[in-house]
């Protein structure tokens, strides 16, 4: 019988997670192609977006959930000292609990346990210029801050 307790994984599409791994880090599908990077887009039932955030550069699956999606939606960049500024306890990962996952052309499309759709694709318009200010913040931070968000384990 089964553990009531376990749940079910998700039903994938192979290599949805490559796509989705190019799609935030910038990589094309061939050779020297570049990508802006990744947009979240999330509808509900009925089709009507709910939500849509540029998404940082990272995400992870949680090992002991396949279904549990770690990303991190960025909201738009406040400013300091006239540079991108971001505040860690806003910017804050995010689990997406994974129905289904597919490609549709060229993005990832996970069906959530809430009913909702969440199409990660190509970061345009205002969410391109929140990850260009992501980027430039980014390079600005310590090493150790760095690989603390880029882990999705914790919340700084």
């Amino acid at each position: 019988m089964a553990d009531p307790s376990q749940k079910p994984a998700p039903a994938v599409e192979d290599g949805w997670s490559v796509v989705l791994d190019d799609l935030l880090t910038g990589r094309g599908q061939a050779e020297g192609d570049l990508l802006p990077g990744g947009q979240l887009v999330v509808a509900d039932e009925s089709g009507e977006e709910v939500f849509r955030a540029a998404l940082a550069r990272h995400w992870r699956q949680d090992p002991g959930e396949p279904g549990l999606v770690w990303i991190r939606p960025l909201p738009a960049a406040g400013r300091y000292q006239g540079l991108p500024a971001f505040d860690p306890a806003i910017a804050r990962r995010r689990a997406l609990t994974v129905s289904t996952a597919q490609i549709v052309d060229g993005s990832v499309v996970l069906r959530l346990s809430t009913g909702q759709q969440a199409r990660i694709e190509p970061a345009v318009g205002k969410e391109l210029e929140t990850l260009a200010d992501w980027d430039d913040w980014w390079t600005t931070l310590p090493e150790t801050l760095q690989a603390e968000l880029d882990s999705l384990t914790t919340d700084t």
